[in-house]
């Protein structure tokens, strides 16, 4: 999008200006705190709420199985719960 009139007229930051500014740091503190209070909820207690509900091709039993202790569901050679709690952190 091209510059507006009043953008090209104000002045220049200062050299010594800083980059990240009050409300900035804010944002990144709500944030942070944020991420690691989901994280770790999923991380402690995830295999307590969390179901395996995917389609593992030789798996007998019920179509969604609550997660092992250790974060396995239908997959035993992968970690269900330890995927979750990346998505949660990428998104």
């Amino acid at each position: 999008e091209p510059p507006t009139p009043d953008l090209l007229q104000r002045q220049p930051y200062g050299r010594n200006d800083q980059l990240v500014n009050a409300h900035m740091w804010r944002n990144i503190l709500i944030q942070s705190a944020y991420q690691i209070v989901t994280q770790m909820l999923l991380l402690v207690s995830g295999a307590s709420f969390l179901y395996d509900c995917s389609d593992v091709p030789g798996f007998k039993g019920p179509e969604c199985i609550p997660l092992k202790h250790n974060g396995q569901g239908k997959n035993l050679e992968g970690n269900y719960r330890d995927t979750v709690i990346y998505n949660s952190f990428v998104l």
